[in-house]
Parts: structure tokens; sequence; C-alpha cells
């Protein structure tokens, strides 16, 4: 059988490479977290408080993996500066992008930073669940948290409003990576004629 021409193997592969590329691929996203100390932990927090959960909501967004943001109301009982006697903190819901859960009634040791959308926290920020240590642990947080919640709100009281220009949900990623994948099968289709009449043209069988 004849050697394919330069530009006959280049097309092949090219048009190769577009069909795979189009295959849409799962997102996966998979969370590994490097927990420190407790103390260390709550040291660095710009905000850590000792609080129980008395309710939560969807904010009706997802944040740049998909992941679905809940607003946490806790009931705060000290924490490392001064907030109201309550606190919002926001969170992803799903562990595979760092999203931590919480249920109501829990009180936990919450480790949170601020960003644009207010106080935020995760998998890996070092929370803690109070139920799950012991006295003498429990008294060496309490001991690192000096501030008594006050009844004037403080820097955690503001809650997370959803944003006014509501994020993609997955059903609009999903239309939108096939798009995607319909118009760049379509050029691989473009590109393999073009390699077959090429092919035909050089007499290669």
């Amino acid at each position: 059988m004849p050697t394919l021409p330069r530009l006959w193997r280049t097309l092949l592969a090219l048009a190769f490479g577009v069909l795979v590329t189009s295959i849409p691929i799962a997102r996966v996203a998979a969370c590994s977290c490097g927990m420190g100390e407790t103390a260390e932990t709550i040291r660095r927090a710009q905000l850590a408080f000792v609080g129980t959960v008395t309710d939560q909501r969807d904010l009706g967004r997802h944040n740049e993996l998909g992941d679905a943001m809940r607003e946490y109301v806790f009931a705060v009982e000290r924490s490392t500066l001064p907030t109201g006697e309550i606190a919002r903190i926001v969170a992803g819901s799903s562990g595979a992008s760092c999203g931590i859960t919480f249920a109501a009634g829990e009180e936990w040791l919450i480790i949170a930073q601020r960003t644009a959308e207010g106080m935020e926290t995760n998998l890996c920020s070092g929370n803690v669940r109070m139920s799950d240590v012991g006295a003498g642990e429990r008294a060496e947080i309490l001991e690192m948290l000096p501030s008594q919640p006050s009844a004037t709100p403080g820097t955690a009281e503001a809650p997370s409003e959803p944003s006014a220009e509501p994020s993609q949900t997955p059903e609009q990623v999903e239309a939108g990576t096939l798009a995607v994948g319909v118009a760049a099968g379509g050029l691989a289709i473009l590109i393999a004629g073009a390699a077959w009449f090429v092919m035909r043209r050089r007499g290669v069988s």
C-alpha cells in the first residue's frame, strides 16, 4: 500500500483530534484537603466562632464548579472577633468541590474567610463539629475565642444575598457543552471530507 502523502496524514490527524476534543467529558471535581491543627487554624482565620445552626436557605446560585450555594444561620456562642448574636455563613453543598453541609441544631466551630460574596467556609477550612470533640479540647477551643456576641450586629451579621445575575444552571452548562460538541463535530466532518478529496485527486487507495 502506498505511503500516505504528508498533507493527507496531517488532515487525518487534525480531524481525529477535533473529534476527540468534541466528545463531552463529565466534569469531575475532587476535593483534597491538607488539614492543620485546630489551634493554628483558628489563629489564621479571618473569623472563627462556635455556634449552633438555627436556619439555612438555598441562595439560588452556583459556584464555578456548578455547586449549589447555601447560607447557614448560626447562633453565636463565642468568636475571635466581635459579632452579633447571629452569624450568616455561605458554603457549597457538594463535598466533591470542597462544599460542606450543616444540620439544624448542630454546634460547630466555624472557620470562615471573607470573599466578595460575604463570609464563606468550605470542607477544607478546618470546621469542627463540637459533638465530636472531648471536654478538654472543647475548653481549649473556647479559650481561643475571647469575644462573646453582642446585640449589635457585627462583621458576620450581614446576609449574603443572591447575585442579581444568576449563574448558569447545570442544564445551561450542559446545553452549551452540547452545542460546542456539535459545532466541533461538523468541523471534523468538513476536514475529513477535504482529506478524502485530496486522496482521490492523488489516486491514493
